[in-house]
């Protein structure tokens, strides 16, 4: 991983880094990886997570300005 990304996604006040607030849930990787859930159902629920929970929205955001920023 670049540095300068390195840095910029590094933990803030003892927090998880953003990439991992917004990685999907280890049950909802589990199920992926194992068979039982189709990628569109993965998707629907990937994305539920990512807007029901307050640090996963966090995440997104801070790694949307990111990406807007190094553009």
């Amino acid at each position: 991983m670049d540095a300068t990304i390195r840095v910029a996604l590094s933990p803030v006040h003892g927090s998880d880094p953003p990439e991992e607030q917004s990685a999907p849930s280890t049950g909802l990787r589990r199920a992926f990886h194992s068979g039982g859930l189709p990628w569109p159902e993965f998707v629907e629920a990937y994305r539920a997570e990512l807007t029901d929970e307050t640090a996963a929205r966090g995440a997104v955001a801070h790694l949307r300005a990111l990406a807007l920023r190094e553009g």
